[in-house]
């Protein structure tokens, strides 16, 4: 192998471990991603659930929902929280804003959305 070749070799391979870096980077954050909608999406409609069945109080289920994106969610800022609904059904509106962890390539925007039919008790 001449000098030459050898160098194009390195060269393509830091290319290459470079390339796939960025690709595990993008990954990753593509499924902490996923994650967090998860985890946020479930919590939203439990608490759908809970105020539409149980009746219970608008701004306890915004604390607790409040509370639950703090500390089950790193790096997310300006929670907003909406509930309203009518007599048939509970609507919950989540909005955050959130930093992945790892490089920081951009703040990813979350709305999610939460409807429960209203319950009677038996």
């Amino acid at each position: 192998m001449h000098r030459r070749e050898r160098g194009s070799a390195i060269l393509e391979s830091l290319v290459a471990l470079a390339t796939a870096f960025v690709f595990l980077a993008l990954l990753t954050q593509l499924a902490f991603g996923l994650m967090t909608r998860n985890q946020v999406s479930a919590a939203t409609d439990a608490a759908a659930r809970d105020l539409a069945s149980l009746g219970a109080s608008q701004a306890e289920a915004r604390s607790q929902l409040a509370q639950f994106i703090a500390e089950a969610v790193p790096g997310s800022s300006n929670a907003s929280i909406q509930i309203g609904g009518d007599s048939q059904q509970v609507v919950v509106d989540v909005r955050f804003d959130w930093d992945a962890p790892g490089p920081r390539w951009s703040t990813v925007h979350f709305a999610l959305r939460s409807v429960a039919p209203r319950t009677v008790a038996p």
